[in-house]
């Protein structure tokens, strides 16, 4: 009986022994396998700090570009400013030489029928050629 109680201890001891290799080859390949995830997560954190360090770099630049333009469209539309200043005080004028000119018509008329009544000029007909 002695004997048989050895055998069943050494079986299962042998047994034991198989788990626990198997264990430790389980144990070898989880380690393997969180060391491809460590390096895994490495690199992606890598590439994802690259990435945050190009959209602040387009960042910035997209920021100078709005600045840029901005300046731009300020410095036209003070220049539309003038240029419609301009454009005012040009029709001012030409209103002002358009009623000067009205009355230098009307002047003119009047010293026309002066002269025709004065029998100093022939009465303007048109249509009609002198001889």
């Amino acid at each position: 009986m002695n004997s048989r109680k050895i055998l069943t201890s050494q079986i299962s001891i042998n047994d034991k022994n198989e788990e626990t290799e198997r264990l430790k080859e389980y144990i070898i390949m989880e380690k393997e396998k969180l060391e491809q995830a460590k390096k895994t997560f490495a690199e992606d954190s890598d590439k994802f700090a690259k990435y945050k360090k190009d959209l602040r770099d387009t960042t910035k630049d997209v920021q100078q570009q709005i600045e840029t333009a901005g300046k731009e469209k300020n410095a036209r539309v003070a220049d539309i400013k003038l240029i419609e200043a301009e454009i005012v005080s040009k029709d001012a004028e030409i209103k002002k030489i358009e009623e000067t000119l009205i009355l230098c018509k009307q002047r003119k008329a009047f010293l026309d029928e002066l002269a025709v009544s004065a029998g100093l000029k022939k009465k303007f007909v048109p249509g009609q050629t002198s001889a």
